[in-house]
């Protein structure tokens, strides 16, 4: 992803030790190995070698597998914190993985050598180097509540990934409401916030101003939070001007929490959509009839969309159903839908999910919406569901629909769908492409793997303010498929069949009506 190196790179900043010493320079280390049927294997079946490096925060480190044995996969294993990976350094050359990065804290790393596919075995040659800490060059300046400072970036400045930074802190606690501001007339204004425990909020313009970014947020930690002025632009310098405040805003709760005598759980953020509840309908089918169609996770993918939705966007146990396997049929997924989607009021978001199969078939007469004189389909237990089927089913839902599908030739849904208003699609593939099964996530598809952590662990909500919108969600969903999804050139005349050399497979999101800027779900 593109942003991920500036963001190690600062993280590496916010957490350097000023005083620390810098440890001796490690020289380029080159390993030559293999894997071998006797190695360890990973969960999901792929051998693997490890090997362990002392590092410091600061430290640089490359990594770099070569392999004309096998595809290989490298990941780094922090003493704490996210694993790093990489499969291909490049699209086209499955032969070499590369990991690049400034390292963000002290200790005990391990660097993983394992494969793509379950079962690799081959010579490989692993090079690693690192280079020794770098002393911040930096103050970081304390910020009070209320201060306004005027100051500016120059070339004399810490320069990370191409940009002039600035560094601050602030000491604050758990429910307060605080926002930043920089302005400046000179550059591009870029801000970053990283809270107590690591997590990062950003903005670049705020309300499409670019001389001007803010961040405003009720805290959830107490703590020192650290502030990182920048630019947008690579190398700009100017003056601008920084103001840290209290927010006299209303907190991030339900209105409830002003109550006189509430209790403790009504004075918790409640997570909802945007004026209303969640409802939805969740459907997942491994076990069809018989044994030659049968998929791998795609029952889990609806739970996990299900729990996904209860941790992070306040769905209620009474206001979902979830259809499983043989459960999952014709007559159970109409009658689910017309129950749940006729309690949901105007004002509340439906949210269906389907991870299957899915199918195209030729559909009679010619249809504008269909041009190719095919209908897409969802396989349920008991038979296929046409798109047009689909469309008539929700035609009586009152709420705004979130429509969701994890299977081949989903985007083809999007053209009958996503016509009526009040209606936001995602679909694992185009109209003519299949879905792969994401087997190294342990998921049935990887829209359902990415949407799960997406909400449920907030990683969507990019500026932290509580709210997930569409085009945050879709950013966010554009981003994972961009760095994890790979495809095939394999094929037929008639449509494209995924794998793992070229990415055909792309996300099709569809927002319709639905505004880029209109709440999803919210905290």
């Amino acid at each position: 992803m593109p942003y991920l190196r500036f963001t190690l790179i600062i993280a590496a900043l916010a957490a350097v030790d000023l005083s620390a010493q810098s440890p001796r320079v490690m020289a380029a280390r080159t390993q030559q190995g293999a894997l071998t049927r006797g190695d360890e294997q990973l969960d999901t079946g792929e051998f693997v070698d490890t090997y362990t490096y002392r590092w410091q925060a600061g430290q640089r480190v490359r990594i770099e597998l070569s392999s004309t044995a096998f595809d290989g996969y490298l990941v780094l294993v922090p003493p704490k914190g996210d694993q790093i990976e990489n499969d291909d350094a490049e699209d086209d050359d499955s032969t070499r993985s590369v990991i690049e990065t400034d390292l963000t804290e002290s200790g005990t790393y391990e660097v993983l050598v394992t494969s793509f596919e379950e079962g690799e075995t081959g010579d490989y040659t692993l090079r690693v180097s690192a280079s020794p800490a770098r002393r911040s060059t930096t103050a970081i300046t304390t910020l009070a509540f209320g201060e306004t400072r005027d100051e500016e970036l120059t070339p004399d400045d810490r320069l990370l990934d191409e940009r002039y930074v600035d560094v601050y802190a602030f000491s604050a606690r758990a429910g307060e409401r605080i926002a930043v501001e920089m302005t400046s007339n000179a550059l591009d204004t870029y801000l970053t916030l990283f809270t107590p425990d690591g997590n990062e909020i950003e903005n670049d313009d705020a309300n499409g101003d670019n001389h001007r970014s803010e961040i405003a947020l009720t805290l959830r930690e107490t703590g020192q939070y650290r502030l990182l002025a920048s630019s947008y632009g690579d190398r700009q310098s100017g003056r601008y001007r920084l103001t840290l405040r209290r927010s006299a805003a209303a907190r991030d709760t339900d209105a409830s929490s002003d109550r006189a005598g509430a209790s403790a759980a009504d004075r918790e953020p409640r997570l909802v959509a945007e004026g209303g509840r969640i409802y939805g309908v969740f459907v997942g089918i491994s076990d069809y009839e018989g044994d030659d169609n049968d998929l791998e996770y795609t029952a889990d993918d609806a739970r996990a969309i299900h729990r996904a939705l209860s941790a992070g966007a306040g769905l209620r146990d009474g206001d979902a159903v979830t259809l499983l396997d043989d459960d999952a049929t014709r007559t159970n997924v109409r009658r689910a839908v017309d129950e749940i989607g006729r309690r949901a009021g105007p004002d509340d978001l439906f949210v269906f999910f389907y991870s299957g199969h899915g199918d195209r078939v030729a559909r009679a007469g010619h249809q504008p919406a269909d041009p190719d004189g095919l209908d897409e389909t969802i396989t349920l237990y008991d038979g296929d569901m046409t798109d047009d089927e689909m469309n008539g089913m929700l035609s009586t839902v009152r709420a705004r629909v979130l429509f969701v599908l994890d299977s081949c030739f989903s985007g083809g849904f999007s053209k009958d769908i996503i016509s009526a208003p009040r209606r936001m699609g995602l679909f694992s593939s185009e109209e003519d492409v299949t879905s792969g099964v994401a087997d190294k996530f342990r998921a049935g598809g990887y829209l359902s793997k990415f949407m799960a952590d997406g909400i449920s662990e907030r990683r969507a909500d990019k500026d932290r303010d509580g709210a997930i919108t569409a085009i945050e969600l879709s950013q966010y969903l554009h981003e994972r498929y961009r760095s994890d999804v790979k495809s095939s050139r394999s094929g037929t005349e008639n449509f494209v069949s995924t794998g793992r050399d070229t990415g055909y497979q792309h996300l099709v999101v569809d927002r319709g009506s639905i505004g880029p800027f209109d709440v999803l779900f919210r905290r």
